[in-house]
């Protein structure tokens, strides 16, 4: 299970995501695509560097790149596994274009886990053996993350330790977001589709993201680059992962306490 560590080492990059796909037909040019691993890189960017490699994942069987998309670099390796013929794994790096990695950096360990994937049927055992592989940063300055609805009802809380007196306000500060949004909403107009964005408090700031009325509130001491992508990765892990939860809320918020998992993965709070 760590083989991929013991032959190369552990990787240092912003994300990685492992996806499969599967076509009909061998010739078919349509498919589907599975996400199996993900890890610093969001869905939606994920399926944009699908479609930027869509003909040529179509038309090879195998193959490598290396794309910028803003101030990041990509690094795509894809390959049809001889004995599943309808079937393509699909390796995503996402790095810092400033990073020391090289490609024979990102094509050896890409290599190392296409190999695992095709000896090991077990997904949650190639889930393992692809994080113990790879490392991202952890981010600190991070006082509080709030999520909470519209209607200022908490559905998840992580506050730094030592500020209890922001734990023992737990539930004011999310009746104060939830009526700090609606009075956003009223002052710039929801025919706008402006939504409030930051609180400042002079040494602190709060920073919302508002998506499908629920609200991302992370009280900061900084707002970095890496801060802020990780908080949109934060909120749209969150509503994927508990999509059937929050169509069907009945006011239990124990079903997201698990979520503490995702938040440790980037944030040292």
């Amino acid at each position: 299970m760590n083989r991929i560590v013991n032959n190369l080492g552990v990787l240092e990059v912003l994300g990685i995501g492992l996806i499969k796909i599967s076509f009909k037909a061998r010739d078919s040019t349509t498919y589907e695509s599975e996400v199996i691993y993900q890890i610093g890189i969001g869905t939606p960017m994920i399926q944009n560097i699908l479609e930027i490699f869509k003909i040529e994942i179509i038309r090879k069987d195998s193959g490598n790149s290396i794309i910028p998309i803003d101030d990041l670099s990509v690094f795509v390796n894809f390959f049809r596994d001889k004995d599943k013929e309808l079937e393509k794994l699909i390796l995503i790096y996402l790095y810092p274009k400033e990073s020391q990695l090289d490609y024979s950096q990102l094509y050896l360990h890409s290599k190392s886990i296409i190999k695992y994937c095709c000896q090991e049927n077990s997904l949650e055992k190639i889930k393992i053996g692809i994080k113990n592989s790879i490392e991202i940063p952890s981010v600190d300055g991070i006082i509080g993350i709030f999520i909470i609805d519209t209607a200022g009802c908490p559905l998840f809380t992580k506050i730094m330790g030592k500020r209890t007196d922001i734990i023992d306000g737990e539930v004011q500060i999310g009746g104060f977001i939830s009526a700090l949004f609606s009075f956003s909403q009223f002052v710039i107009g929801k025919e706008t589709g402006g939504k409030l964005k930051e609180i400042n408090f002079g040494n602190q700031l709060f920073y919302t993201i508002t998506k499908k009325n629920i609200i991302f509130a992370f009280l900061v001491e900084k707002l970095t680059p890496l801060i802020k992508r990780y908080m949109y990765l934060m909120a749209d892990e969150f509503l994927e992962e508990y999509n059937q939860d929050l169509e069907n809320f009945n006011g239990d918020v124990t079903r997201f306490y698990k979520f503490e998992h995702n938040i440790n993965r980037y944030f040292s709070i």
